[in-house]
């Protein structure tokens, strides 16, 4: 438990120092979108190639994949069970998808990361992008739909196979085009960066192929300002939020809460212990990657999902401010978890 205080209180100064420099101005908007722009894909790129190649050969692999299974099934659970409260809460169309998401998906990468870093030393980043993987895909396919509904969007033609067309075309801005870029952007955000990266390492390792020492030097430099960096980031989302007036109260917050902490968390937990009673699920899933899963999904709300929901025309008030309040409660929750996680694996 103290070691738990101790990480927190590190996170809490980090993000204070990012309020700080945010209040001061140091971190403006153009700061701010360099920020969330590097650590995810560059610094976590770079930590994903670190951990990938200096960590698992060709025979451990199988437990990545395997691993992936149980926070595809915790989230589609929750997410399903975020529709039903809902409906039966009556959620405004403007922010149903809104509610939902901020309900199932973690902000598996800017709290998530470092905290599972610095309780469960720097290889859990590995482990950590498995729930970023299934976080990520799932929040940019069925969340961002619901979002889009939000605002009155229609559903977006896409068109996967006219992208060579129109990589070629002279003129981008044919509307016959269109249902490709839709496609491009799609992939851009199901298929980012570390997933990429991700999947590159996988084929070179189990080809045997092993990187030069410059390149591991410097993904290793890289990688260490991820936690740093995404902390700060968050203490400005947070002075942002306080100077807007966005930390108020609102109709499903209760529930919201509910989700975040309580039951993808203890879903996570129930299906940790069903895959343990098979032989071959329970030799992958190793300890410290059933702590990196329960941790990753008692995070608060995703950050993202203000940012989408304001581009799609929803109520983005009301994602920043269930954003705010899960971050701030994850102070409490962090430790309480580290004392669960303890005691089950």
């Amino acid at each position: 438990m103290s070691g738990a205080v101790g990480v927190v209180l590190t996170i809490f100064i980090l993000m204070g120092v990012g309020m700080l420099l945010t209040h001061i101005g140091w971190i403006g908007d153009g700061a701010s979108s360099f920020l969330s722009k590097f650590v995810v894909k560059v610094a976590l790129t770079a930590t994903v190639i670190q951990n990938m190649f200096g960590k698992f050969t060709a025979e451990s692999l199988k437990s990545m994949a395997a691993g992936l299974v149980l926070p595809f099934a915790a989230i589609a659970i929750v997410m399903c069970l975020g529709i039903l409260i809902a409906k039966r809460l009556h959620m405004p169309q403007n922010r149903f998808g809104a509610f939902v998401c901020t309900f199932t998906f973690s902000n598996s990468v800017f709290i998530g990361l470092p905290v599972c870093n610095a309780l469960f030393g720097e290889d859990s980043a590995t482990y950590t992008l498995i729930y970023y993987i299934a976080n990520t895909v799932m929040f940019w396919s069925a969340g961002y739909a619901l979002m889009r509904r939000d605002g009155g969007v229609q559903k977006e033609e896409r068109s996967f196979l006219s992208i060579p067309a129109y990589l070629l075309a002279k003129d981008k801005n044919d509307e016959r085009y269109v249902p490709a870029k839709n496609a491009l952007f799609f992939l851009s955000k199901t298929v980012p960066l570390p997933l990429l990266a991700m999947i590159l390492s996988v084929i070179l390792i189990l080809l045997h192929v092993s990187l030069p020492g410059f390149i591991m030097n410097t993904t290793k430099y890289l990688g260490n300002t991820v936690t740093p960096l995404s902390l700060i980031y968050i203490g400005c989302c947070l002075m942002r939020m306080i100077r807007s007036g966005q930390l108020r109260w609102q109709k499903g917050y209760s529930w919201v809460i509910a989700g975040k902490f309580v039951l993808l968390p203890g879903i996570v937990i129930a299906l940790i212990q069903l895959f343990s009673l098979i032989p071959a699920m329970n030799n992958v899933l190793v300890d410290q990657l059933k702590c990196t899963l329960i941790m990753e999904s008692a995070m608060p709300s995703m950050t993202q999902t203000t940012i989408v929901e304001s581009s799609c025309g929803g109520d983005s008030e009301y994602t920043a401010g269930a954003t705010a309040l899960t971050t701030l409660l994850s102070f409490a929750v962090i430790p309480l978890y580290t004392v669960i996680i303890n005691a089950i694996v």
